[in-house]
């Protein structure tokens, strides 16, 4: 999953989203023709699963679901022992006015409803930009057009006619590198978070043909071999066998 650090919609779409017409994946605006994606039913963990497989993405959301959301991705940080102990004094003595204020009775009145928010999402995403080349490994000659694949993600490039490729992928320590290309056996590289470039070397791939049967056709009279028995008999039985017809 890619690091996303924040989540936005800087520019609130101004579409009605009951007016739009629903698909597979949410509802199509006529206005910017773009699938919106109904994210208002989803957890946090379904939400970041998408954004962090597609990009440029619309989408709904409920009224508070972003600041639920963004405030799950800030950076968590620990209180010192000490000031544990003086925010717990503090809460204490706090306690009777929080009390008192408990017992007034609110009034009641009509609160208006937050809309759901719709725009393009805006996910900010820290990546890493990993470099290298390939070559043939008898020849050392460079490699064009050989495909660098990020395992379990759409990121997909193809090297230069001088065999170089340049591509950013997320910061994750278990990341891998699928390479491969037609005639050539597929190369996996994972990845080290300290190294951001390398040398690939592919070995040709070896072509095994098949051993083809020959089909052998065979014409000629059938020859019946039977036993001594059946033989005799017949022997016998066939000149008695034309008398009586």
């Amino acid at each position: 999953m890619k690091h996303i650090s924040h989540v936005s919609i800087p520019d609130p779409c101004t579409q009605n989203w009951d007016n739009m017409l629903r698909n597979t994946q949410g509802k199509f605006c006529d206005s910017c023709q773009k699938t919106v994606t109904d994210f208002t039913a989803l957890s946090n963990t379904e939400i970041l699963g998408l954004l962090s497989a597609s990009s440029n993405l619309c989408g709904r959301f409920g009224p508070s679901q972003l600041n639920n959301l963004n405030s799950e991705l800030a950076p968590t940080y620990r209180l010192p022992a000490w000031q544990k102990v003086g925010l717990v004094a503090s809460l204490i003595s706090l306690l009777p006015f929080i009390a008192a204020k408990a017992q007034v009775k609110q009034p009641i009145g009509h609160h208006k409803a937050t809309k759901p928010l719709v725009g393009t999402i805006v996910a900010k995403i820290a990546l890493s930009t990993i470099t290298g080349n390939v070559v043939d490994s008898a020849s050392n000659q460079a490699i064009a057009l050989v495909g660098i694949n990020v395992n379990g993600s759409q990121s997909h490039v193809l090297t230069d006619s001088l065999g170089n490729f340049r591509i950013e992928i997320s910061p994750e320590i278990d990341t891998v590198l699928i390479i491969s290309t037609i005639g050539y056996q597929v190369y996996n590289i994972k990845l080290n978070k300290n190294q951001a470039n390398y040398s690939v070397r592919l070995a040709a791939q070896e072509l095994t043909l098949a051993p083809v049967e020959a089909l052998i056709t065979l014409v000629g009279g059938i020859s019946v071999k039977r036993s001594f028995l059946w033989t005799t008999w017949y022997r016998i039985k066939h000149p008695f066998k034309s008398i009586f017809k």
